[in-house]
């Protein structure tokens, strides 16, 4: 098995920084902005979240599988992840224009958040997958720090959306010109044969995961936007752990995609699997504090409706383990089955959001993604339980 350049303490250090500058702009914003504001871009967020969903190919878990450095496939699927990016920078402000009312500098400074990811996600897989880890950890932690540096700017400016959208706006350019820079690596003319064909479980599973975005949707055209801000705030709280995530499946992925045989396979899932579920359970353990902590983190007033942040962060907690799950069945072939499991997940959980938020309770619909997690949880465990590895893991287009 080839080791990846980088050790796993730089990569552990990167990607609790890269969590920390998330984690901060967050709560920078949330604090900066009021709920409704918050709520707007959070909203908006989530629509172009969808939206990569639908226009990334299933390029950022695809990446992952390649590991032949300077193959067209690889300089095509960066090439796609260009012309994604800036497509769904404009398709997330002209949905988000057309379901809220008007175009705003709110919606703007979300649109290039999201587009910006598109291009992250699949450029960091792509790397991880050629085991340039440490290459991508500071990719991965450059792209966390400038919005909170986008933020910092305006503040010193005076912090209006105005600003903060144009500073983001020019702080993204300059990343994305110094990724292309980079990786200077772009296929262009395969690009529709190589990163737009092929790969349909892998494109139906980031559609049906951005699809989970709806519930922001819903409970902001049923409960407002307050309640949408509340919400939001919540998941935006959680949502470092997800770097976690992608810390423990870009290194797991490859390597046992690489591992020669089945019992090599077994033992390097059993080294990560064991001491994340340990961790999980006390992160688990201590998240009622945050029905305390959270609130004052937002500057918002103790309310029974707080309960959401120690939902948000348990589901956040369980989808890590998901991950993890389906990046083990990834490599046993079964990303057909983690479509399946995934669209049946995030449809349960959307139903149960949408009979909340139109009964207009916001503790039914706040527990939609907590239970959407935990019955992926479960379907994953058992389909684990049942595919076994075969002989060396093959590629999956």
């Amino acid at each position: 098995m080839t080791p990846g350049n980088g050790s796993a303490s730089f990569s552990l250090f990167s990607r609790v920084a890269a969590a920390a500058c998330q984690g901060v702009f967050l709560i920078l914003l949330a604090r900066t902005a009021n709920l409704a504001q918050f709520g707007i871009y959070s909203t908006t967020c989530a629509i172009g979240a969808i939206l990569i969903g639908l226009l990334s190919a299933g390029l950022p878990n695809r990446a992952l599988q390649i590991t032949e450095p300077k193959s067209s496939t690889g300089g095509s699927y960066l090439a796609a992840a260009i012309v994604l990016s800036a497509t769904a920078f404009l398709a997330t402000l002209l949905a988000s224009a057309t379901s809220l009312g008007s175009l705003s500098w709110i919606m703007v400074s979300a649109a290039a958040f999201t587009a910006a990811e598109l291009q992250n996600n699949i450029a960091q897989s792509y790397l991880y997958g050629l085991k340039k880890n440490k290459e991508a950890d500071i990719f991965t932690l450059i792209r966390r720090a400038l919005p909170l540096a986008a933020l910092a700017a305006a503040s010193v400016l005076g912090p209006t959306w105005d600003k903060f959208a144009i500073i983001s706006g020019c702080f993204t350019l300059a990343w994305l010109a110094g990724a292309i820079r980079f990786l200077g690596q772009y296929n262009f003319k395969s690009l529709h044969k190589n990163a737009l064909r092929g790969g349909s479980n892998y494109w139906l599973i980031n559609i049906w995961t951005m699809l989970q975005q709806l519930d922001v949707i819903l409970i902001n055209a049923f409960l407002g936007s307050h309640l949408s801000g509340l919400y939001a705030s919540a998941v935006r709280l959680a949502s470092p752990v997800h770097i976690i995530t992608s810390l423990i499946a870009s290194r797991l992925v490859p390597n046992l995609r690489h591992a020669e045989s089945s019992p090599e396979r077994q033992a390097i899932w059993e080294k990560t699997y064991k001491p994340l579920r340990l961790v999980l359970l006390l992160l688990a353990a201590t998240s009622p504090a945050l029905f305390w902590i959270a609130p004052m983190l937002f500057n918002a007033d103790a309310s029974s409706q707080n309960f959401v942040y120690v939902a948000a962060f348990c589901a956040a907690l369980l989808s890590l383990l998901c991950q993890i799950l389906s990046a083990c069945l990834y490599t046993k072939n079964q990303e057909a089955a983690v479509q399946r499991l995934t669209r049946l997940s995030v449809f349960t959980g959307l139903v149960i959001v949408s009979i909340g938020s139109y009964a207009g309770s916001f503790t039914v619909a706040a527990l939609g993604i907590l239970c959407s997690q935990l019955i992926l949880a479960w379907s994953l465990t058992k389909s684990n339980g049942t595919n076994r590895w075969t002989g060396k893991a093959e590629s999956s287009s």
